[in-house]
């Protein structure tokens, strides 16, 4: 069985290696992690109601960068639902605005703080790019990476050509890095064979950390042929970095983090990207004083910034 695996690989990827033609029409990608952590933030022990309208205030951010730049794809994690209270829930808020006009899908990846939450991560994707919730979910949408990592797919299509979208939280040990890339080549693998896409129409989105001791990231993207999108577009730290100070919310939970480019896009090395920088990175001073009990001076929607692209993918045959 192994053998006819690695030979499924092989096939997959060497069909993405005469490519001569890419799909017409580029693609628009944005990604946020909203990081199910931020429910910590409430600056008294009874501030859970505060938290709720502060997170709800922070959505509406997302809502307004969707609106000005109207990206075919917006990928989330983190993202979370209420079923005891629908209008609770982040879809709600994110649907009340420009996102209501997209198509969803929500993949449950864990269980949320009380017993009527879950978090789930979604693909939300706008015509002409169709999103294929019959597809996904009778094929597979979801796998464990590691104790807390995973990924799930959205099928999709842009005009008539197929691709998958591979959402994507590695696990948050670094030790355990070089583990879960090789699970995710296999997730990537997987994928490429359930929905019968070449791997140069996968998309790896999410939460991808750099390994600055033993470069798993590196030689996964080397071993599939991949590239990080940033890659000659978006590497200087100073303009790319998904977390700096200016970030308040970042910086008190994760402030040691700060300079690296962890939320990322992958893709196939024959694809064409046109331009890849940080997305959600906007603070909002007026919020800050909606919430003066947190003491920031401007918020920002997640704890780290998210990722956007644009891109032309390969047809393979």
């Amino acid at each position: 069985m192994k053998n006819g695996v690695l030979f499924i690989f092989f096939s997959l990827s060497l069909s993405c290696s005469h490519i001569t033609t890419w799909d017409e029409r580029a693609i628009s990608l944005k990604y946020l992690n909203l990081d199910d952590k931020l429910e910590t933030l409430a600056p008294t022990g009874d501030g859970w109601e505060l938290d709720i309208a502060f997170r709800h205030a922070r959505l509406e951010l997302i809502n307004e960068e969707v609106k000005r730049d109207r990206p075919d794809i917006v990928n989330l994690l983190g993202v979370s639902i209420k079923s005891a209270s629908p209008a609770q829930s982040d879809i709600a808020v994110l649907s009340s605005g420009d996102l209501g006009e997209y198509e969803w899908l929500a993949s449950q990846t864990s269980k949320g703080a009380g017993q009527s939450e879950k978090i789930v991560a979604t693909s939300a994707a706008a015509l002409p790019v169709a999103l294929d919730q019959a597809k996904t979910l009778s094929v597979k949408e979801r796998w464990l990476i590691g104790d807390d990592g995973f990924a799930v797919a959205s099928y999709m299509t842009n005009s008539t050509s197929p691709f998958v979208i591979l959402n994507v939280r590695m696990p948050s040990r670094i030790d355990v890095l070089k583990r879960a890339y090789e699970l995710l080549e296999q997730v990537l693998l997987s994928a490429s064979s359930l929905f019968e896409v070449c791997i140069g129409r996968i998309v790896i989105v999410g939460f991808l950390p750099q390994d600055s001791i033993l470069n798993a990231d590196q030689k996964f993207l080397k071993r599939v042929s991949f590239k990080d999108s940033a890659t000659g577009l978006c590497e200087r730290t100073k303009d790319c970095s998904t977390s700096n100070s200016e970030n308040e919310i970042g910086m008190s939970l994760y402030g040691n983090t700060l300079g690296q480019r962890d939320e990322r896009i992958f893709f196939h090395a024959t694809t064409v990207v046109t331009s890849a920088q940080p997305a959600f990175n906007t603070g909002s001073i007026a919020v800050a004083k909606e919430f003066p009990e947190y003491g920031f001076e401007a918020v920002h929607p997640s704890t780290r910034y998210g990722w956007q692209t644009k891109f032309y993918l390969p047809k393979c045959n």
